[in-house]
């Protein structure tokens, strides 16, 4: 039986209710944001430290940096001759009802030489692991999802370093459909497994040599949720006694994210300033010589504002900030707001439903070459039987 969507309706209404007054309540206090946004040159630098510190790293507040937090940049000049290439990666997570178990990731990269005539260069790497260190953790445990997308995360910003290392003569971009924080790192907490340390120290390695590379480095997050430069205005217009129990419910501006804000501020091409993010993992980063940095850019199409995520060898040099800004830019007009070579790259790296069937089929033919006996749970039986919408009488 599908959805019963009659019984849905008055929860729709209510969804549809609470959304309008949502965004009444953020149009209400949006001009005492924009007040303090404007007037954020005049904070006391040293006061709004000392609120930071007291507000401890589970108030999500971006750092400023050394541009002032309500300057906007406009596009630099364009560039005519350029690389731009981008990576982005599928997965199949391991199935126990399937015949054997194993997982699987797909990387699709592209490079596309801008202004040379010369067609795009794709490339594809799709890797299944099936090995016991693969499939299990320390204590037995099957191998996480998360995990399994860390690992996902580390091929395609290996890949990016591959394409960058062959760029060196002319100004180039390297693109990722994330942040550029490892989320996995993020999240696992202390102590982290052998596992993702490992992963870690992958991903620091590559973001080396792509700097080495002399290519600059963007992470393009679409539609972003962060609210880290509201936390920031937030602090700042909090008395200093009071910051101690601010919290994300007292939050005076609670509900609005950052995009609501530079919808306001920012015009088509422009950039908000640079903001450091603030965690323990970029701490490692900084130490690694590759400090996150983020800004907010409206890619010109319609309303649309992005984050990207640079690291600092990007964000400390004028020549890498203005080829990521210019660059996107360009990339983004080819496709009305989303950067061309990451759309090719997807295009690369998706693994469709049809493509899983075909890998199983694979799998169990030579299973039955070897004279194997093929094995899938009932359940998975089941589910076949049920999506194939077979009667079945009692």
């Amino acid at each position: 039986m599908s959805l019963d969507l009659v019984s849905l309706l008055p929860q729709v209404e209510m969804l549809v209710e609470a959304t309008i007054s949502r965004r009444t309540k953020i149009d209400a206090f949006m001009p005492n944001l924009l007040n303090e946004y404007k007037s954020f040159d005049a904070v006391d630098q040293d006061l709004l430290l000392r609120k930071l510190e007291r507000a401890g790293t589970h108030w999500p507040a971006a750092l400023p940096s050394h541009e002032p937090v309500q300057n906007i940049y406009p596009p630099p000049p364009p560039q005519s001759e350029f690389k731009v290439f981008a990576s982005d990666g599928s997965q199949i997570h391991p199935d126990r009802h399937a015949s054997l178990l194993y997982f699987l990731i797909n990387i699709g990269a592209f490079s596309l030489h801008q202004g040379s005539g010369e067609p795009p260069e794709v490339s594809n790497l799709t890797k299944i692991y099936f090995e016991d260190d693969d499939l299990y953790d320390d204590f037995g445990s099957m191998v996480t999802g998360s995990v399994i997308n860390g690992q996902r995360d580390v091929l395609e910003l290996d890949s990016l370093a591959t394409l960058a290392e062959k760029t060196e003569s002319m100004p180039g971009l390297a693109v990722l459909d994330n942040g550029l924080l490892l989320w996995i790192a993020a999240q696992s907490g202390e102590p982290r497994s052998r596992v993702i340390d490992k992963l870690l120290h992958q991903y620091l390695k590559s973001l080396s040599r792509i700097q080495k590379s002399n290519s600059s480095l963007a992470g393009f997050i679409d539609r972003p949720r962060h609210w880290n430069v509201i936390a920031l205005l937030a602090l700042s217009s909090t008395p200093l006694e009071d910051v101690g129990r601010l919290s994300m419910v007292s939050n005076p501006f609670r509900g609005v994210i950052d995009r609501t804000l530079y919808k306001q501020v920012l015009k088509p091409g422009y950039r908000s300033s640079l903001f450091l993010q603030r965690s323990k993992l970029n701490d490692e980063f900084k130490a690694a010589g590759h400090q996150v940095y983020f800004f907010y850019l409206h890619t010109g199409a319609g309303d649309n504002i992005v984050r990207v995520e640079i690291p600092e060898w990007v964000a400390s040099s004028r020549v890498h900030l203005n080829t990521v800004h210019d660059l996107l830019l360009q990339q983004c007009k080819q496709t009305a707001g989303y950067p061309y070579a990451l759309v090719r790259a997807h295009e690369l790296a998706v693994v469709s439903y049809i493509d899983r069937g075909k890998i199983e089929t694979l799998i169990q033919s030579r299973l039955m070459e070897q004279g194997i006996p093929i094995s899938r749970s009932q359940k998975a039986e089941t589910k076949r039987w049920t999506r194939a919408k077979r009667r079945h009488r009692l």
